[in-house]
Protein backbone atom coordinates (compact mmCIF):
# COMPACT_ATOMS: atom_id res chain seq x y z
CA UNK A 1 0.00 0.00 0.00
CA UNK A 2 1.16 3.29 -0.56
CA UNK A 3 2.53 5.65 1.66
CA UNK A 4 -0.21 8.12 1.80
CA UNK A 5 -2.84 5.58 2.13
CA UNK A 6 -0.86 4.12 5.25
CA UNK A 7 -0.28 7.06 7.23
CA UNK A 8 -3.93 7.63 6.65
CA UNK A 9 -4.67 4.24 8.10
CA UNK A 10 -2.63 5.06 10.84
CA UNK A 11 -4.22 8.09 11.64
CA UNK A 12 -7.88 6.69 12.17
CA UNK A 13 -6.42 3.97 14.43
CA UNK A 14 -9.39 4.90 16.87
CA UNK A 15 -11.93 3.94 14.45
CA UNK A 16 -10.51 0.70 13.71
CA UNK A 17 -12.79 -2.53 15.09
CA UNK A 18 -10.60 -5.98 16.08
CA UNK A 19 -11.86 -9.29 14.34
CA UNK A 20 -10.84 -12.64 14.54
CA UNK A 21 -11.37 -14.61 11.20
CA UNK A 22 -12.55 -18.68 11.71
CA UNK A 23 -9.14 -19.40 10.62
CA UNK A 24 -7.77 -17.27 13.78
CA UNK A 25 -6.20 -14.31 12.40
CA UNK A 26 -6.75 -10.90 14.24
CA UNK A 27 -7.18 -8.12 11.71
CA UNK A 28 -8.66 -4.84 12.11
CA UNK A 29 -11.20 -3.29 10.44
CA UNK A 30 -12.07 0.14 8.87
CA UNK A 31 -15.77 1.96 8.25
CA UNK A 32 -16.77 3.39 4.65
CA UNK A 33 -15.20 6.58 5.67
CA UNK A 34 -11.91 5.71 6.52
CA UNK A 35 -11.90 3.34 3.31
CA UNK A 36 -13.24 6.14 1.39
CA UNK A 37 -10.07 8.35 3.03
CA UNK A 38 -7.66 5.81 2.24
CA UNK A 39 -8.56 5.51 -1.43
CA UNK A 40 -9.51 9.49 -2.18
CA UNK A 41 -12.92 8.60 -3.00
CA UNK A 42 -16.45 9.37 -2.26
CA UNK A 43 -18.55 6.85 -0.42
CA UNK A 44 -20.82 6.95 -3.32
CA UNK A 45 -18.19 6.53 -5.40
CA UNK A 46 -17.16 3.01 -3.38
CA UNK A 47 -21.09 1.93 -2.88
CA UNK A 48 -21.36 2.65 -6.54
CA UNK A 49 -18.58 0.18 -7.25
CA UNK A 50 -19.63 -2.46 -5.52
CA UNK A 51 -22.84 -2.06 -6.68
CA UNK A 52 -21.75 -2.75 -10.23
CA UNK A 53 -19.73 -5.49 -9.57
CA UNK A 54 -15.74 -3.52 -9.74
CA UNK A 55 -15.54 -4.49 -6.16
CA UNK A 56 -16.72 -7.57 -3.95
CA UNK A 57 -19.26 -6.36 -1.25
CA UNK A 58 -17.40 -6.65 1.70
CA UNK A 59 -18.05 -9.79 4.04
CA UNK A 60 -18.08 -7.59 7.22
CA UNK A 61 -20.94 -5.54 9.09
CA UNK A 62 -20.84 -4.02 12.81
CA UNK A 63 -23.76 -4.54 14.86
CA UNK A 64 -25.17 -0.81 13.18
CA UNK A 65 -25.11 -2.18 9.51
CA UNK A 66 -21.99 -0.54 8.76
CA UNK A 67 -19.97 -1.82 5.89
CA UNK A 68 -16.44 -2.87 6.56
CA UNK A 69 -13.18 -3.30 5.26
CA UNK A 70 -10.04 -4.97 6.26
CA UNK A 71 -6.56 -3.10 5.90
CA UNK A 72 -5.77 -6.20 3.32
CA UNK A 73 -8.75 -5.33 1.20
CA UNK A 74 -8.04 -1.58 1.08
CA UNK A 75 -4.16 -2.70 -0.05
CA UNK A 76 -5.41 -4.65 -2.68
CA UNK A 77 -8.53 -2.02 -4.05
CA UNK A 78 -5.22 0.48 -3.53
CA UNK A 79 -2.89 -1.40 -5.31
CA UNK A 80 -5.49 -2.37 -8.14
CA UNK A 81 -5.95 1.46 -8.60
CA UNK A 82 -2.37 1.89 -9.01
CA UNK A 83 -1.65 -1.07 -11.54
CA UNK A 84 -4.31 0.17 -13.25
CA UNK A 85 -3.30 3.40 -13.62
CA UNK A 86 -6.32 4.83 -11.97
CA UNK A 87 -4.83 7.18 -9.97
CA UNK A 88 -6.88 9.75 -7.02
CA UNK A 89 -8.49 12.63 -8.70
CA UNK A 90 -8.48 10.59 -12.21
CA UNK A 91 -11.23 9.68 -14.28
CA UNK A 92 -12.61 6.49 -12.76
CA UNK A 93 -15.65 7.00 -14.72
CA UNK A 94 -14.29 6.87 -18.01
CA UNK A 95 -10.53 4.58 -17.70
CA UNK A 96 -9.55 3.69 -21.37
CA UNK A 97 -8.13 0.79 -22.60
CA UNK A 98 -10.53 -1.75 -20.18
CA UNK A 99 -9.34 -0.61 -17.06
CA UNK A 100 -12.52 -1.25 -14.89
CA UNK A 101 -12.59 -4.77 -16.81
CA UNK A 102 -8.88 -5.50 -15.41
CA UNK A 103 -9.56 -3.44 -12.16
CA UNK A 104 -12.64 -6.15 -11.71
CA UNK A 105 -10.23 -8.95 -12.56
CA UNK A 106 -7.30 -8.32 -10.00
CA UNK A 107 -9.50 -7.03 -7.49
CA UNK A 108 -11.97 -10.27 -7.58
CA UNK A 109 -8.74 -12.13 -7.76
CA UNK A 110 -7.14 -11.19 -4.72
CA UNK A 111 -10.76 -10.66 -2.85
CA UNK A 112 -10.91 -14.38 -3.66
CA UNK A 113 -7.39 -15.31 -2.13
CA UNK A 114 -8.19 -13.29 0.92
CA UNK A 115 -11.48 -15.44 1.90
CA UNK A 116 -9.99 -18.32 1.83
CA UNK A 117 -6.76 -16.68 4.00
CA UNK A 118 -9.56 -15.27 6.53
CA UNK A 119 -12.44 -17.76 5.96
CA UNK A 120 -10.49 -21.39 4.85
CA UNK A 121 -10.76 -23.38 2.11
CA UNK A 122 -14.69 -23.31 1.94
CA UNK A 123 -15.30 -19.80 1.74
Amino acid sequence: MGSRTSKRLRSYIDFKEKYVTPTGLTINLYPISVVCEALYVTKRTLSYWETSGKIPHSWFVNDFGMRLYSTEMIRIINEALFTCNMTPGGHYSKPRGGQWARFTNIVNKKFAELAIKYFGEDA
